[in-house]
């Protein structure tokens, strides 16, 4: 499922943060790997942790935030997002 939003993203010539679900840190891992061996430098970087982690990364500086979960984590991205005015 990441592929299918960070794929278009790097092809469109964005910078990706990805954070993935702390259940499936090591493939995720793996996939941030195997596509920086042919990014430039720092164009795609993964940062693992938990509800907390993304907490931050919403409220952050961002552009854009993709999010794949539940309903319940959707809305409460929708509302954090929503200050800074995120697509």
């Amino acid at each position: 499922m990441a592929c299918n939003l960070i794929v278009p993203a790097l092809i469109a010539g964005n910078s990706v943060v990805f954070k993935p679900s702390e259940e499936t840190p090591l493939i995720a891992h793996a996939f941030c790997e195997l596509l920086n061996e042919i990014l430039p430098d720092d164009v795609l970087q993964i940062v693992h942790g938990d509800g907390e982690t993304g907490k931050a990364l919403v409220e952050s500086a961002v552009d854009l935030v993709a999010f794949t979960g539940s309903m319940a984590a959707g809305k409460d991205i929708m509302s954090r997002a929503s200050g800074g005015l995120k697509d």
